[in-house]
C-alpha cells in the first residue's frame, strides 16, 4: 500500500488488525511503488530502530540526548525513535551518514 490518504490507511488498519501479519512501513515518500532506497522521494525525519539494547536502557539514553527524539515507539521487540524535521529532506549521502551515526546509539 502506497498512500498518504488517511482514510485508506484507516481502512487498511481495520481490515488487518488482529490478524497474524507483520506490518512494515517505509519512512519516506515514494517516487515509485517499490521499496528500494532509490524509490524514496522525501524523508520527514531521522529515525532509529533498535531491537538489541534493553528498552529501559535505550529509553534513558534517548531521553538524555542533547536533542532527544520527537517521539519513541515501543515496537514490541525494541524501540523506534523519531526526530521530525521542520521540512522533509531529499535523500542524500549526507542524510544516510547521519542515519548511520544515529544507528550507533
Amino acid at each position: 500500500m502506497f498512500t498518504r490518504d488517511t482514510d485508506e490507511v484507516e481502512t487498511f488498519v481495520v481490515r488487518y488488525q488482529g490478524k497474524p501479519f507483520g506490518v512494515y512501513f517505509g519512512a519516506g515518500t515514494r517516487v515509485r511503488e517499490r521499496g528500494t532506497a532509490e524509490d524514496v522521494g522525501e524523508l520527514p525525519g531521522l529515525w532509529i530502530d533498535n531491537d538489541t539494547t534493553p528498552k529501559d536502557e535505550l529509553r534513558r539514553i534517548l531521553e538524555g540526548c542533547f536533542c532527544p527524539p520527537t517521539f519513541i515507539i515501543d515496537s514490541g521487540r525494541g524501540l523506534h525513535a523519531w526526530w521530525y524535521l521542520d521540512e522533509a529532506e531529499v535523500p542524500s549521502e549526507e542524510f544516510v551518514q547521519v542515519l548511520k551515526g544515529l544507528a550507533r546509539i
